[in-house]
């Protein structure tokens, strides 16, 4: 990860005032000015409609790269993700303060404004510097590519990773899943970081293009075998609400007002409005994303779910814990992913590649 200043002059509307579901001709007005300096740092926003220095419009396809031998330490001679099921180019505006763009090697990157003295510009920073001296392989952030400082904002660079997340097919997906997350969750917790809004639409997984969606036989919705295709990994983006506490902070003594929450996500106490232990919160969070997946998948006829039920469940009852009304019934991070390796360390391999289709 590098790190470098340039003066740019200050956006039409400012960062912090500009609201985050602005329209595409806002948006589009806010980030042109900023379109050809990037582009000469090595992105290129918007790579469908703008053309290049040549007059040219790029035209996406798949990286000719060797896959990432480490997904969270991509080098320049590697894709950033997986491509299992074949290439689709993105490439066009994300949201107001995230774009999309393509690097010189044509990689996919997301580009998203933070503003200058925020948390959220604390806690990027600390994770990676602490990703470049350490190289924790529990640390599940999405990867920090660049940070281009301004007088106004920072640009953070990060591979884009796909937020759509396929339907589980075998029971070991989803146990996999939320021993990923437990092992990011508690990296984060250790060093006194609490994301504070982890949901579906935070944890992406390492993989571009398509995924198995819903495919038709007899009239009914299938899902199919995709996390076997490529070594998956799991990581936590947008730190927007995200904060570092001192690192002699004790976690379960830990009272905070909550500026955020998203339904169906967030622990109750969080959506009363209450203060709040962020560390007990963020477990709830992660438990409450295992369960939205779950029940995701049993659109297109998983029986992940049920299967788990019949061979696992100790599972839910861990997912249960977590999920506990009472904050302080929750187990810590390191606690719940200590009695989920104990969990998988007794299960028959067989067990976890369990699966099959519903009626």
């Amino acid at each position: 990860m590098s790190t470098v200043h340039i003066d740019l002059p200050p956006p039409p509307i400012s960062w912090e005032h500009l609201p985050p579901r602005a329209s595409q001709d806002v948006t589009l007005r806010q980030w042109i000015p900023y379109w050809s300096t990037l582009q000469n740092l090595g992105y290129t926003l918007w790579p469908r409609t703008m053309p290049d220095e040549n007059g040219q419009l790029i035209e996406l396809a798949e990286p000719k790269l060797s896959p990432p031998t480490n997904c969270f330490e991509p080098s320049e001679s590697e894709s950033y993700v997986y491509f299992p099921m074949g290439y689709i180019g993105n490439g066009g505006p994300a949201s107001a303060r995230v774009q999309l763009a393509v690097d010189r090697a044509l990689r996919e990157v997301a580009i998203k404004t933070i503003l200058s003295g925020s948390s959220e510009l604390r806690v990027v920073e600390y994770l990676a510097k602490q990703r470049k001296e350490e190289h924790d392989p529990r640390d599940h952030t999405i990867p920090f590519l660049q940070l281009i400082t301004t007088d106004h904002c920072t640009f953070a660079v990060m591979p884009y990773w796909s937020n759509g997340v396929p339907p589980f097919y075998a029971i070991g997906e989803p146990i996999e899943m939320l021993r990923q997350c437990l092992e990011g969750l508690a990296y984060y917790h250790q060093h006194r970081v609490a994301h504070c809004d982890i949901s579906s639409g935070n944890v992406v997984m390492n993989f571009g293009g398509f995924y198995p969606g819903p495919s038709m036989d007899g009239g009914r919705f299938f899902t199919a075998p995709f996390r076997s295709k490529f070594p998956v990994q799991y990581a936590f983006i947008d730190f927007g609400t995200a904060v570092k506490f001192e690192e002699d902070t004790a976690l379960t003594d830990v009272l905070y007002q909550a500026t955020h929450h998203t339904m169906g996500f967030s622990a109750p106490e969080v959506v009363l409005g209450e203060p709040y232990n962020p560390f007990s919160a963020d477990v709830y969070a992660v438990a409450s994303v295992i369960i939205n997946e779950l029940n995701h998948s049993k659109h297109y006829h998983s029986r992940a779910e049920e299967l788990l039920r019949e061979n696992v469940p100790a599972f839910f009852e861990l997912l249960g814990r977590m999920r506990a009304v009472e904050p302080r019934r929750r187990p810590s991070a390191e606690a719940a992913l200590q009695e989920l390796l104990h969990l998988v360390s007794v299960l028959s391999p067989d067990i976890l590649e369990l699966h099959g289709q519903g009626v």
